[in-house]
């Protein structure tokens, strides 16, 4: 990060993530759209800094939501920091650019910003470097070994099988679910999302004034569906609950009576597979 930007990103972290109360909050609730509506008049009317922040704070929440959906479990927290931070970059940017006479809903917009800068932040690390990637293949292994003879395994089971401590199985899920999820969302984004915000968001819009990548769209999603449906039952079942329920992973540990951990990597797993059936449909012949 350059010298501008880490700037950039250590004033917007300072002014409005700050606080780990309000970073806390809930979603924003449906009563909170008076109050949205009274700040984007005030915006449009006077496009102060002032006005702006107002803007930005109301929607820290969103952030909020968007980087613990995507780092369900993190023990480092400069790391959670680090994210909420560029997930305030891509807020702020959103608000600078929202266009409300294109009908579009200002959460709908925002979440792509922000969720562009947090994977754009992700990518410019180094998350899986080889060493680190030959690990998670040894966890996975152990787990499927472990399963396959009946053992619901623990994250203290599978360090005493590999002979690690369990703080090394544990960063590894979590580096290899952040790896898996930083690569699905920029594939995503790149075929479904094609990366044209408001056009994909407006409704019928994408299919009106382009037919041929409104239908391609359409396979695609027939596809992933098909891929989704041909994973075995607990992973499918995970994808189900995270992507269509929009449950978070402790919850999802919870109903499903195992670690978050071990949902993550779970998760992992089939975003990986996921990951491969899409290449396989966009390159069939590779």
């Amino acid at each position: 990060m350059n010298n501008s930007r880490e700037e950039k990103w250590k004033n917007a972290y300072k002014a409005f993530a700050a606080d780990p109360g309000a970073l806390q909050k809930a979603p924003l609730p449906a009563e909170a759209d008076a109050q949205a509506e009274a700040l984007w008049a005030a915006f449009q009317k006077s496009r102060t800094t002032e006005n702006k922040n107002r803007l930005v704070v109301h929607y820290v929440p969103l952030v909020n939501r968007i980087v613990s959906r995507i780092v369900p479990m993190y023990t480092a927290g400069t790391s959670y920091e680090d994210l909420v931070g560029y997930g305030v970059l891509g807020l702020i940017d959103a608000v600078d650019k929202y266009a409300p006479e294109r009908n579009v809903k200002f959460e709908t917009y925002a979440v792509k910003r922000i969720k562009g800068e947090i994977i754009d932040s992700m990518r410019r690390q180094d998350w899986a470097p080889a060493s680190l990637r030959s690990r998670i293949k040894q966890i996975d292994k152990a787990y499927e070994q472990m399963e396959a003879s009946g053992l619901e395994a623990t994250d203290e089971d599978v360090a005493e099988y590999l002979g690690l401590d369990v703080r090394q199985v544990r960063a590894a899920s979590e580096k290899a679910y952040m790896f898996n999820v930083l690569h699905f969302e920029t594939l995503i984004s790149s075929t479904v999302d094609g990366g044209d915000t408001y056009l994909d968001a407006m409704p019928g819009g994408d299919a009106s004034a382009h037919p041929d990548k409104a239908l391609e769209k359409q396979e695609l999603k027939k596809s992933i569906a098909n891929i989704i449906n041909d994973l075995p039952e607990k992973e499918k079942q995970i994808i189900t609950l995270y992507y269509y329920e929009e449950l978070m992973l402790k919850d999802i540990a919870a109903l499903l009576r195992v670690t978050p951990a071990r949902v993550s990597q779970i998760h992992a797993r089939a975003l990986e597979k996921i990951k491969k059936g899409i290449r396989g449909y966009l390159e069939p012949t590779k």
